[in-house]
């Protein structure tokens, strides 16, 4: 799968909230939540469906649809079909919940991360990753909250989303497992 801004890494300035930078920290810094999935699967396999907007419902139960949006015109417009350094998705969630986010870092077959604005001057960021393992590979995801505050955040509330999280990158392993193991279509 060919994803077009793979490599780039990029800061971006959002809206008064100041810099946003990358979730460098997540992973190995200790000042976000950390979800960690191990998985049967190659790795492609699993990143095909983290990094395709459009398959993020099949796994991930908090989210019922995924849009893109049109900050130039503020309007949302269709979910992007590759993920791209900035460009924004918009998160639909249970009604009323709606997340709009710009991807802010990209490594092709790797890992992708995203900057959402939240009320204030809060900003929330979160890094999806696929590692190679022994038997397969692992999925993690990451999650911190940026700005005034922010650190409270996300020792306080991000916890509780854990579960819920937790819960999709298992359907996303078992998903990505089920695929890996139907042979593929034999060329004509």
């Amino acid at each position: 799968m060919a994803l077009a801004g793979a490599g780039q890494v990029a800061r971006f300035v959002l809206a008064g909230r100041g810099t946003v930078t990358s979730m460098d920290d997540t992973f190995g810094g200790g000042d976000g939540v950390v979800v960690r999935v191990p998985c049967g699967a190659p790795p492609e396999a699993a990143w095909e469906l983290l990094a395709t907007p459009a398959r993020w419902p099949r796994w991930s139960p908090q989210i019922r649809a995924v849009g893109g949006f049109d900050p130039v015109r503020r309007r949302f417009a269709p979910a992007p079909p590759a993920l791209q350094v900035g460009a924004w998705v918009v998160l639909h969630g249970p009604w009323p919940v709606r997340l709009r986010a710009q991807i802010t870092r990209l490594e092709a077959d790797r890992r992708w991360d995203f900057a959402a604005p939240l009320p204030g001057a809060l900003t929330l960021l979160s890094a999806h990753a696929v590692t190679r393992a022994t038997h397969g590979c692992e999925i993690v995801w990451g999650m911190r909250v940026q700005g005034p505050g922010g650190g409270l955040l996300t020792r306080t509330a991000l916890p509780a989303y854990t579960p819920l999280a937790r819960l999709a990158l298992r359907r996303l392993a078992r998903l990505a497992q089920r695929q890996a193991a139907r042979p593929e279509a034999s060329p004509p």
